[in-house]
């Protein structure tokens, strides 16, 4: 017998599958808005992590909110916290050094002996926290695919990479597509494509859905299952909201990894997108990435074609001010370029740079190459002194040596 809180969640993803997408659009963000509230505490617990990266020692104080249960024991375990592994090359030591009320957020920038402070809660609570000199983001970006007009125009949305390797596999081993309604299809999807295939990718760390949820989006939406020599290799899970197909689970028959280098996942992505577009949807949604433009998921999205906007389903954000320019903090934003909210809510990339007015025109051209995604309004390139001078506005509140063209 099902628990109360299966019986809850259960609801929960019944409702959104459900809902006509007038609904969708204006009332279910509002709900995930009010989750997030009912999950803030009257106060924030402040802990000091220690550690070190390729540039040498970092001290980070960090407001996780529940983030931080999993976390406390193992920074590295837990999937959602992608910052905390960007920042440090180890796991870092923890320390609770403090609480702050909820009312007095903003004195979190006053704590002394750290080189950043960083904040991850709910919008309502980020948006009371000072914005100078402050980086905020989105906790994901979602990407979605624009799928309207003819075919061989979307295929123009790829970028050139996907069109000459992966689609060139498509060709090379005649991979098909059917969408299958059929119960058996669906388990044996789930028991032998996505669950291996989940398990492989991120082993102990793996968080797959419930058979009892994936099947709820299989009734209500779309099973697609890629076969080649007349065999089912690999099949992905969707489902309709509105005019947007979202991408939900996805599996290579036993994890093979000789399928996934000849393709096979590929082959489900160009699938659904063909599918989309001759069944008359705007778009397809590849589903949230972290707010990185180096992030592999996240570059892996963007070549199919998909624009960066920002997530419908999750009202978190991320508030990250730098205290000291070190050489650790030099490094991390080396190593990990962001996406950021400006003032008006719009997505941009942001480099920082040791002189941003130096920057040669060539890897001005490297950048965009790189990074060059649609949804971002901008490359900004700022320097670190731009982040510490405590006279200069927010960053994402003025614009800097714009990069991105969507050429």
């Amino acid at each position: 017998m099902k628990s109360l809180f299966e019986l809850s969640r259960d609801l929960w993803v019944e409702v959104q599958l459900r809902a006509p997408d007038w609904a969708q659009r204006s009332i279910i963000p509002y709900l995930h808005g009010a989750k997030e509230l009912m999950r803030l505490r009257p106060y924030l617990t402040i802990y000091r992590l220690s550690g070190h990266n390729q540039g040498g020692p970092l001290t980070v104080d960090y407001v996780g909110l529940d983030y931080w249960p999993t976390l406390l024991e193992n920074p590295f375990a837990d999937y959602r916290p992608t910052l905390v592994r960007n920042l440090f090359a180890e796991a870092p030591t923890i320390k609770e050094i403090g609480r702050v009320a909820l009312w007095r957020a903003g004195t979190l920038t006053n704590l002394p002996g750290n080189d950043l402070v960083i904040v991850l809660g709910s919008q309502y609570l980020i948006r009371n926290l000072p914005r100078q000199n402050a980086i905020v983001q989105p906790f994901f970006v979602r990407m979605l695919l624009n799928v309207r007009g003819d075919w061989d125009g979307v295929k123009r949305r790829f970028h050139k990479n996907v069109r000459d390797y992966q689609l060139r596999l498509v060709r090379k081993y005649g991979y098909e597509y059917e969408v299958s309604p059929r119960e058996e299809d669906f388990e044996m999807f789930y028991h032998q494509m996505y669950s291996p295939t989940i398990a492989r990718r991120h082993h102990e760390l793996a968080s797959p859905m419930s058979v009892e949820e994936a099947r709820q989006n299989f009734q209500r939406g779309f099973l697609h299952l890629i076969k080649r020599d007349g065999q089912y290799v690999a099949g992905g899970l969707s489902y309709p909201q509105g005019r947007i197909i979202r991408f939900r689970l996805i599996g290579v028959i036993n994890a093979d990894e000789q399928l996934m280098r000849e393709g096979a996942l590929g082959a489900y992505y160009y699938a659904i997108t063909h599918w989309a577009n001759q069944e008359g949807y705007d778009y397809v949604s590849f589903g949230d990435s972290a707010p990185h433009l180096a992030d592999g998921i996240f570059q892996h999205k963007r070549r199919w074609g998909a624009a960066a906007t920002c997530s419908d389903t999750s009202q978190q954000r991320i508030w990250l001010k730098v205290k000291r320019d070190t050489p650790a903090v030099r490094q991390f934003f080396k190593d990990t370029p962001l996406i950021i909210l400006g003032e008006r809510g719009q997505l941009q990339g942001l480099i920082v740079t040791d002189e941003p007015d130096k920057v040669t025109e060539a890897t001005r051209q490297d950048w965009e190459k790189q990074y060059d995604t649609l949804g971002l309004e901008e490359l900004c390139i700022y320097s670190m002194s731009d982040l510490i001078n405590p006279s200069v506005k927010g960053v994402g509140q003025r614009k800097v040596a714009p990069v991105l063209s969507h050429q």
